[in-house]
């Protein structure tokens, strides 16, 4: 995280394009958004630890590509390195899943591993970001590329430690069918992960609102100004960490599944809209930060629903599609909402917004079967 945003500003000082800039962000969910089948095709028939090692070595490795090409000045090229190493990250979390899952463990024991797994991952970006808001303008861009490699290099190791540990390949998609063959029929055959991925993607929308209002919401709503904005981003952070973590306990866990999703969901947006329409500033920042840590809570609620849901035969099709669909919806949430800023004011597209993520998530929470989709 620290990386692309220091890749975010260089390219900002270089273009002095806000688009190309924001960008930057885009450009690392793209290949799993276009290649929906890329990440079970380098999955099926290895070792996910392998692999996950394997994908953290080459996100390295196109770290020092960006070095030279930030040295040489080259916008273009830093956008493509940015769009490889996005899919490298989506393989790596991908394998790291399908290490757990496919271990043999009790499904309790697979739930507390990947719960860990994915909040370490949130406390990693999260530092990543802090540290860059501290030192961000005192430092290189080069430094935070080369601190960035240097970690993927680490937990590159990390993976082939535990490779090492284990032989056993990702088998192939369950009836033999491969790319998109075999993501159709995993959908098809496991209605209740199928509904649970729509869930998941319907939340990561929050994700692009929340890229596109953090800037408007407070200069319009609040006249907080540049301030505002620091503001959000500080509460914004503490918020995710503070959410990772929860959702990360087991107890929690276990009380978040007898809620439906739909309702979660529905909580989530209520508190977003509460916080945008509030107009003093200390309130409404507030409830920012509740929105923000039940956003991550609920988030990795559902990832977690979407894996432990997945049977072992369809799990290489369905967590790779799993990424495709994070970046698809968070990017759409993005434009939808940047779009309707456009005409109406952060509070009213904030609200626009959730009415459709909450009608879509009841519309999509009956897990359909085989033969109702045919």
């Amino acid at each position: 995280m620290g990386g692309n945003l220091a890749l975010s500003v260089w390219v900002l000082h270089e273009t002095d394009s806000f688009a190309l800039s924001s960008a930057l962000f885009g450009c690392q969910w793209l290949l799993p958004l276009i290649w929906p089948a890329g990440i079970a095709h380098f999955t099926t028939g290895r070792r996910p630890a392998a692999v996950a090692a394997g994908s953290e070595w080459a996100g390295a490795v196109l770290s020092l590509a960006l070095l030279g090409s930030v040295a040489f000045r080259c916008v273009p090229l830093v956008l493509v390195l940015v769009t490889v190493r996005g899919f490298c990250d989506a393989l790596t979390r991908t394998a790291a899943s399908l290490v757990f899952k496919l271990g043999g463990a009790p499904a309790e024991e697979v739930e507390r591993n990947i719960s860990r797994l994915e909040f370490w991952r949130i406390v990693g970006t999260s530092a990543a970001g802090v540290l860059f808001s501290l030192v961000g303008e005192r430092t290189a861009t080069a430094a935070f590329l080369v601190a960035a490699g240097a970690v993927l290099a680490a937990t590159g190791g990390v993976y082939a430690r535990a490779a090492s540990l284990t032989d056993r390949p990702v088998a192939g998609p369950a009836g033999g069918t491969a790319g998109m063959a075999a993501l159709r029929a995993s959908l098809r055959a496991q209605p209740l992960a199928r509904m649970w991925l729509w869930q998941l993607g319907l939340v990561a929308a929050f994700q692009g609102l929340h890229n596109a209002i953090r800037i408007a919401y407070p200069q319009q709503q609040l006249g907080e100004g540049v301030a505002g904005v620091g503001v959000v981003s500080a509460v914004s952070t503490v918020g995710v960490l503070c959410g990772g973590w929860l959702a990360s306990r087991e107890q929690v866990v276990r009380r978040l599944k007898p809620v439906p999703g739909p309702v979660l969901v529905a909580v989530v947006g209520g508190v977003a809209c509460g916080a945008v329409l509030l107009p003093l500033a200390v309130p409404s920042y507030a409830l920012y930060f509740v929105f923000m840590v039940l956003f991550e809570t609920v988030f990795m609620a559902f990832n977690l629903r979407v894996v432990t849901a997945t049977e072992q035969g369809h799990a290489t099709s369905l967590l790779g599609f799993r990424s495709t669909l994070l970046g698809g919806s968070t990017l759409a949430g993005l434009a939808v909402t940047s779009l309707l800023l456009t005409w109406l004011s952060a509070a009213w597209s904030t609200a626009a917004v959730i009415v459709v993520i909450a009608a879509l998530s009841w519309l999509l929470a009956r897990p359909r079967t085989p033969t109702e989709n045919e």
